[in-house]
């Protein structure tokens, strides 16, 4: 379970994954942006059925992610900054594929995800770590711009390699 700003989300063990509370900006994964006091069911991307093969979710501020089983990340809601990970600034009411950094591909090797308020970082095989949405300074690139696609955190003193968690704070 995970919770964000004003919105909670769920792993299952069927793989599947719940959203409820607050869902303006399509924060539920459902389709809708309709608040919901129950849990309802993330959708697949094309809104015909469940999202499947979820093992870990994270909620952030307006936007949620799911780790699947594959290792690649879907995400939907609040786009401003690129917190979906997808390349562009759309807010999506259904999940979509995080892109690999050069934007060719989806982003695989993920073994775990952290969701914070407006950005979201995950760590890769081989310990890496990647992150995309708000900066500010905080997305460990060098930079202070958002970033609507995964970056490598810079490590030049391989202080944090091999990495197997990261975690957010609520800022």
């Amino acid at each position: 379970i995970s919770t964000g700003f004003a919105h909670a989300c769920a792993a299952l063990t069927t793989g599947q994954a719940r959203c409820w509370g607050y869902g303006g900006g399509g924060t539920l994964g459902n389709g809708g942006t309709v608040d919901s006091p129950l849990p309802v069911a993330v959708s697949d991307s094309a809104g015909t059925g469940a999202l499947t093969g979820v093992v870990d979710v994270g909620a952030g501020g307006g936007h949620s992610c799911a780790l699947l089983s594959t290792g690649q990340v879907n995400c939907w809601g609040a786009n401003n900054n690129g917190q979906l990970g997808d390349g562009s600034t759309t807010t999506r009411r259904r999940p979509v594929t995080v892109s690999d950094p050069a934007g060719t591909g989806p982003l695989g090797g993920v073994n775990h995800l952290s969701v914070g308020l407006s950005r979201t970082c995950v760590v890769v095989t081989g310990g890496e770590v990647r992150c995309w949405g708000y900066s500010w300074g905080r997305l460990g690139d060098g930079t202070s711009w958002p970033r609507p696609r995964p970056v490598p955190v810079i490590d030049p003193a391989s202080q944090l390699h091999p990495l197997t968690s990261v975690a957010h704070l609520s800022t």
